[in-house]
């Protein structure tokens, strides 16, 4: 991990961070990115996709966590059941290697390419999704789609 004499960070990265995943599938994690999971004491990850279109990057503990809550939501047994199957068809655990980066599942990789290509990271509520510029662009699409009525409610709010 790395060690950089400031404080810990202990907020996830924000903004769409443009990163690379080399030949060999591992993702080069920005440095702000190795900041945060080192102040956070995250070595162990989970990697995997749940629509193989987006790979999902959790703390092994906060992918255990959520499926936990899930099993015992009333109603979601099941779900969470199919959720960690697709989970595990789709990833699996890795570690940080000694330069912060993340080496992708290659059963994740066969069904979402993304080696020796610019994507997209992006950090949410204890866990990071990568995006192939693609779904990146399309997800942008999407989100403006509804920008008029988002804004709006910021307004409503009295936060814009």
């Amino acid at each position: 991990m790395v060690e950089t004499g400031k404080p810990p960070r202990l907020s996830p990265p924000q903004g769409h961070l443009q990163v690379s995943v080399d030949g060999a599938g591992r993702l080069n994690t920005p440095q702000v990115a190795q900041e945060y999971f080192a102040a956070h004491g995250v070595e162990e990850l989970f990697v995997t996709s749940l629509d193989e279109r987006t790979t999902l990057i959790y703390p092994l503990h906060v992918w255990l966590q959520h499926i936990e809550k899930m099993a015992a939501t009333p109603g979601k047994a099941a779900t969470a059941q199919r959720l960690s199957f697709i989970g595990n068809a789709n990833g699996a655990e890795v570690k940080l290697d000694k330069t912060g980066r993340i080496l992708l599942p290659s059963n994740l990789r066969a069904k979402i390419p993304m080696e020796k290509q610019s994507v997209f990271l992006s950090f949410y509520s204890g866990f990071a999704k990568l995006m192939t510029k693609a779904v990146y662009e399309a997800e942008l699409q999407s989100y403006k789609a509804h920008e008029a009525e988002d804004l709006q409610a910021l307004r409503d709010e009295g936060l814009y």
